[in-house]
């Protein structure tokens, strides 16, 4: 930040210093002013900065993470006049707008939110994504392009997480009372993000369309980070966002940080429908072809979804099934014939040829993951879409059950080898939420060794990525509940990558 900004400026040499020489001691002294504004928006007027006098927010208040106060209604009014009014009329319909309400409790000044999330970024976060291998080529970012208020909204979610991670409860505001200031800003800038987007989806160009998905993904990052209830209404949201967007014509620009956002996005709403009930699902996926759901998820390899394109686009194949199922009176007319063309091909995938169009690495650990999903997307079949008893011979009933079985002790092995040379255990969050429901009926070792698991690697990396402590509670009441299927245990929303 500059000093006109701050409005500091170096002090000059007093008479008495040793280096200074007669001319610079007789030099009259020259006070330095931030220039006086006239025009535009109450919060540039008071910090003496020159404004855009965008409306209804200018864009330097939006881009630099201020709270735009608006423009004084009267022509030449004084701006400590102008402010005051302002503060009254807006005090008067803060019980009126509860946005109000939350960002009038935002942290003057703004620009010491975003110093202290600065030094906690490089303090905090930079070390464990250096120590990573998965973050060896994307370590540190350039704090000075980031947009403000996403960052400082990211920042502050993370130092919740780990807060929540150190006291060993869940991140929710009314069983972590002592950080209360913490919860106001996030809230805070929650509001100031949801406010700016929905700015930028009244825009027609492509620059604002894209800048309403960066925000909305920020939002959605933050939700899934703190087990937020709001991360499916802004999955959705995005989904809709970009179908209209391809359907008006609108064309986006090709980025890599579009390419990972719109990845990300699509695997939250493929995975957290396998996990979500048949009849509440993420619909905004019907609006996209399996082409190009490929085409979205195959430009990089996800980190915390590894799973060959093939085989995902399995996953939502299965999860449609699913839905078939629920509304579809004959079993084996209907689903049957679909089911044994996905598991036919889920067979023939062979994870030694598996490639993409970003040319899978050379490693032994993505071998060992193609077969990890290979066999947990089987196992997702087998266990979601079970033959029903009323229409099945005893025979059926058993080679369904056994084939389960052996599904389930290849996958736990697969596991076990998988624990032993990754160096990052979240790529695992899917095949898990399977393996717990497979275990339901298995042995307590099992069930041990999925939750030890979990906290394992909650305690090896203090990230916000790990299961958290509700998936494990999840699983520990509906292996409780004596329940052995899918929709018992995933009978409501959730999200696997959270």
């Amino acid at each position: 930040m500059s000093d006109s900004q701050n409005g500091l400026t170096p002090s000059p040499p007093t008479s008495g210093s040793a280096d200074s020489s007669p001319t610079e001691q007789t030099r009259p002294r020259r006070k330095r002013w931030a220039p006086k504004v006239k025009t535009g928006c109450i919060t540039c007027r008071v910090r003496r900065v020159k404004c855009d006098e965008t409306k209804p927010h200018c864009k330097r208040c939006t881009a630099y993470g201020y709270v735009c106060d608006g423009y004084a209604t009267t022509p030449g009014l004084p701006v400590s006049a102008a402010h005051q009014n302002h503060n009254t009329v807006r005090k008067s319909a803060a019980g009126f707008d509860p946005l109000h309400v939350v960002l009038d409790g935002r942290v003057a000044p703004p620009e010491w939110d975003f110093m202290e999330s600065c030094r906690y970024y490089i303090e905090a976060i930079l070390p464990m994504r250096q120590r990573d291998l998965d973050y060896a080529q994307q370590g540190a970012i350039n704090l000075s392009t980031r947009n403000r208020p996403a960052f400082l909204l990211a920042m502050t979610a993370h130092r919740i997480g780990l807060i929540s991670n150190a006291i060993d409860t869940l991140p929710h505001p009314s069983q972590m009372t002592s950080i209360a200031p913490l919860w106001s800003k996030l809230h805070s800038y929650m509001v100031h993000s949801i406010q700016e987007i929905n700015t930028y989806i009244e825009g027609r160009s492509a620059f604002t369309k894209v800048q309403a998905l960066l925000r909305i993904s920020d939002l959605l990052s933050v939700e899934l980070t703190l087990l937020g209830t709001a991360w499916r209404a802004h999955n959705s949201g995005f989904l809709t966002l970009l179908d209209s967007c391809n359907k008006a014509q609108i064309n986006l620009p090709s980025s890599p940080i579009m390419a990972t956002i719109t990845q990300f996005q699509i695997a939250v709403a493929v995975v957290a429908n396998t996990t979500s009930p048949a009849s509440n699902q993420i619909h905004e996926l019907d609006f996209y072809t399996l082409e190009e759901i490929a085409n979205y998820f195959s430009v990089q390899i996800y980190a915390e979804l590894p799973c060959p394109t093939e085989l995902f686009l399995e996953m939502m194949r299965i999860t449609k099934l699913r839905r078939l199922a629920m509304t579809s009176r004959n079993y084996f007319d209907a689903i049957t014939p679909a089911l044994d063309a996905i598991l036919a091909r889920i067979h023939a995938f062979d994870p030694e040829t598996w490639d993409e169009p970003y040319h899978v690495p050379d490693q032994p650990e993505f071998l060992l993951m193609a077969r990890v999903f290979k066999c947990s997307i089987a196992l997702y079949a087998n266990l979601s879409l079970p033959p029903p008893t009323s229409q099945s011979t005893p025979e059926v009933l058993k080679s369904w059950a056994s084939r389960r079985i052996a599904l389930r002790e290849e996958l736990l092995q697969l596991m076990r080898e998988s624990f032993a040379i990754l160096p990052s255990k979240a790529a695992l969050c899917w095949p898990v939420a399977v393996a717990g429901v497979a275990v339901a009926d298995g042995s307590e070792e099992d069930k041990v060794f999925i939750v030890s698991t979990f906290q394992t690697e909650q305690d090896k990396v203090p990230e916000c990525w790990y299961v958290p402590k509700f998936y494990i509670e999840k699983l520990r009441g509906f292996w409780a509940s004596g329940k052995l299927g899918w929709e018992d245990c995933w009978d409501e929303p959730f999200a696997p990558m959270a």
